[in-house]
């Protein structure tokens, strides 16, 4: 298979340039859309900040890896299965039509495609925090983070002992009085010692 057809553009810092100034015009009205559905993906915007290749037109390959991605393979696996490159796969699911379309048959499809997509996640963000733990130039206090997260997600949370003692208490406003008396009496020593 092909690699995409990818519009050649001019390094550009994403930064210093809006999305609807670098691409066409249907782009730009795909990333807006996208921008402003209230299912978007959390915390993802198109309209600032891409920074990605585009392709000229859709294929059905680049369909049937957003039906896959939505059975909750990662782009790894998508790859292998369509003989592509996984960064191949990388740039078609982050195009503005793509996501659309990915968000759309995901409403389509209900929870299931959500809970298919985020199972797909759950390898990647492991072996992510196996990296981590074995890297030997992350600082400590990250490599036992990520060692004490992939262990709780094995054996779970550790439980938390929580003690609880009883403890009278007097409504009678001449006992709280005294005991208020006490507690000021106490105080004074306190401050002079």
């Amino acid at each position: 298979m092909e690699t995409p057809d990818i519009v050649p553009e001019a390094p550009q810092s994403a930064s210093s340039v809006s999305y609807a100034n670098r691409t066409s015009p249907a782009a730009a009205a795909a990333a807006a859309e996208y921008d402003d559905l209230p299912d978007k993906l959390f915390n993802d915007s198109l309209a600032t900040g891409f920074n990605v290749p585009l392709l000229k037109r859709e294929k059905p390959e680049h369909r049937e890896m957003l039906l896959l991605k939505l059975q909750g393979y990662t782009n790894i696996e998508i790859a292998r299965m369509m003989g592509v490159q996984p960064v191949t796969v990388g740039y078609v699911m982050r195009q503005p039509w793509a996501r659309l379309r990915l968000i759309q048959m995901i409403q389509e499809r209900g929870l299931v495609g959500v809970d298919n997509l985020l199972r797909s996640e759950v390898v990647p963000s492991i072996l992510t925090l196996a990296e981590v733990r074995d890297d030997p130039d992350a600082r400590k206090g990250d490599r036992v983070t990520a060692a004490r997260v992939l262990m709780e997600q094995w054996l779970g949370k550790p439980l938390a002992r929580v003690e609880s003692a009883e403890v009278a208490v007097s409504t009678d406003i001449a006992t709280l009085s005294r005991q208020l008396e006490e507690l000021k009496q106490e105080e004074a020593h306190l401050k002079q010692n």
